[in-house]
Formats: C-alpha cells, structure tokens, sequence
C-alpha cells in the first residue's frame, strides 16, 4: 500500500502514542460514522505512484526522503515551540514536504482528472473531429490520468517549495478544549480578499492562506507576504471558533476521511447536515465558466 498522507504525519494525530501500534480515530464523510483506525491502513491506496517506465523509482525515493527528514524538523519545532529555531536547511526540508503533501493526495488527482474531462467536454462540443475525440478519450484512461498528475507533481513541488520560502510563516498554537482535525487532504487554504471575486485558491495567489496542522495542538500557517507583512512567529489560538475555522476546512477539502485523536467529530456530523454535498466523494469540485 501506498499512502498518500504519510504515516510520519498521521502517527502525530494518535490517541496511543506510548506504543508503536499507532492509531487514530477517523470520520467517514459519506457515512458519518467514526472509527479507530491503525495509520497503517488508512489514507493510502495500492499502485498509487506507479507508473511505466519508472525503474528508478522516482517518486517513492523523493517521498522517502522528505518523510524522514520532516521527523526530525517536526520534532525540532515541537520542542521549541516556534518555527524561529529553524535554519534554513530545516525550513527548505519544511517547504518541499510541505508542497509535496500538497500535490499528492487524491483529492488533487481528482481534482487533475475532473479539469480534464472539463476541458473534454468543451472540446468535445465544439469539434467534429472523430480522431480528436478518439484521441481525448484515450487521455482520458485512468492509467494515462495518473501518468499526467505524477508528471505534474514531480515538476510542481520544487516551483511550489521555493515560492513557500519567499512567504509569511507562522505556527498556531491551540489552547482550547478542541483539537485540530487533519484529513486525507491536509493542506487547506483560503482567502480573504476585499473583493470576494479577487479570493482565488492557489499557493501564488495574492492574499492565499494556507493551514497544515501538526498535531492537535499545533498548525503551520503560511501567508501571501505581500498582504501579511509582519507575522509573530507563533499565535496562541484562544478562542474554539479559529479552531473550528480550521477543521470547516479540513472537513470542506477533505476527499472522504477527517482524522483525531478524540472520537468527538459531532461538530462534524452537525456540518454535513447542513451541507450534505461535502458528503460525496464525487462531488462536483470544479465550475466550469
């Protein structure tokens, strides 16, 4: 099995961290129902990062490598409890895992494979051509999507990385009786631009936030620098509505699976009532104009 949000991650989210057997407790969006679950077994998919002609393993050996070194950066924050104590060696292993669990969840190959059949479908409307549309439904092969996602990860993550290291970097300590929730797309953002239609999602937008929570009690937040000019290398996070903030995104972005170290998700379970459509995993992800 091949995760797509790590173990090294995840096992920071568990409610039995005295042994090795780490587990977690997880909420199924489509059935709300929750359930303690081994990280081991849990946000990861066989054959996920294979692909032909790939002999060197590419991909799994840069997975590898920022995996284990996000250990130690991890620990190293942790017990200092701000991200000042950082070199500059640490904050670039810091932004490459954070750009490559960005880019490669399932959520974004979904995401991938629902611009394409966006772009299909126009393509398709407007054009006669029997041999185009043989061609755009070949591309359209599951094995040929994921090619084109992997493809696109491998030429992002250093693009999206050395961008992370020209922005605002923050850590948000939480103080209240709520934990901050992850998911098997942890890496949320948003935007809170003036005019609501200059408020676009993307990690070289103007005004973008983005929120990676570390465990329960802390999250990584990077800001656009030219909005956020001064930034406290830490905010205590008092108040229980900046935390439900922040799992509204986790549960909103989410593919299918929101992940604690509490079995509590009842502010889960109230959310999906009253937007249902966050349910499915098929949800509709992209508007076309």
């Amino acid at each position: 099995m091949q995760h797509y949000v790590p173990r090294v991650y995840l096992r920071n989210f568990s409610f039995d961290q005295k042994s090795n057997d780490y587990a977690i407790y997880c909420f199924d969006k489509t059935n709300s129902k929750a359930f303690p679950v081994n990280i081991s077994n849990i946000a990861c998919e066989r054959f996920f990062y294979d692909i032909e002609n790939d002999e060197d393993q590419t991909i799994e050996k840069l997975l590898c490598k920022y995996e284990g070194a996000y250990a130690g950066v991890y620990n190293k924050i942790i017990e200092n409890w701000n991200l000042n104590c950082l070199n500059s060696d640490e904050r670039t292993i810091l932004a490459f895992f954070f750009s490559i669990q960005y880019l490669r969840t399932k959520e974004q190959r979904i995401s991938y494979r629902d611009v394409f059949n966006c772009v299909k479908d126009r393509l398709t409307q407007q054009c006669s051509s029997e041999s185009l549309k043989e061609d755009l439904e070949a591309c359209g092969q599951e094995s040929v999507l994921k090619e084109g996602h992997l493809t696109v990860f491998m030429k992002a993550v250093p693009e999206m990385a050395q961008k992370l290291l020209t922005m605002k970097w923050t850590l948000c300590k939480n103080t209240t009786t709520m934990p901050f929730w992850a998911s098997d797309n942890p890496i949320v953002m948003d935007n809170h631009a003036e005019n609501k239609y200059d408020r676009y999602l993307g990690y070289a937008c103007p005004g973008i936030e983005m929120y990676l929570p570390l465990n329960p009690q802390y999250c990584l937040a990077i800001f656009d620098s030219a909005k956020y000019h001064v930034l406290p290398g830490i905010m205590e996070t008092k108040s229980i509505e900046n935390v439900i903030y922040n799992n509204c995104l986790q549960l909103m972005n989410s593919t299918r699976f929101i992940f604690s170290n509490t079995e509590d998700f009842s502010y889960a379970e109230k959310f999906l009532e009253k937007k249902p459509e966050y349910k499915s995993v098929d949800r509709q992800r992209i508007f076309p104009p």
